[in-house]
């Protein structure tokens, strides 16, 4: 499935829960912040991943401090390389030996307590 036709199949609830694993994490939210920038992205996609996850009959799945720390650890490394690169070309370059792992596998220090919180579900985006 082309870039293009991933994201609108999440945006209009049509994509199948298997495309939307950890590299599907990552490529629409590189996606997303490639087409409408961090400010946006940052308010918008976790937003649009609630409502995936709440049609999926899962809205437990889905942690806003996880994805905000994702859009700021995925948005410096675009900036790092460059906003203009393919999202593969800069997952291969960076996270090549972590796309199968968990968020925390990349290098951002969680504490389970964190992870655990309540209010993980609905809490600003941390500023790291």
């Amino acid at each position: 499935m082309d870039d293009a036709a991933f994201v609108d199949a999440f945006e209009d609830l049509s994509l199948p829960p298997a495309a939307f694993d950890h590299r599907g994490h990552l490529r629409l939210a590189l996606l997303t912040l490639a087409r409408d920038g961090f400010e946006v992205t940052a308010v918008r996609l976790p937003q649009a991943i609630q409502r995936y996850a709440t049609h999926l009959g899962a809205p437990e799945k889905f942690h806003a401090t996880l994805t905000h720390a994702l859009l700021q650890l995925l948005e410096a490394e675009r900036k790092a390389q460059g906003a203009q690169r393919n999202w593969e070309a800069l997952l291969m370059k960076r996270f090549r030996t972590v796309l199968p792992a968990p968020l925390p596998a990349c290098g951002l220090k969680l504490s389970a307590a964190l992870l655990r919180h309540p209010l993980g579900t609905a809490c600003p985006a941390p500023n790291f």
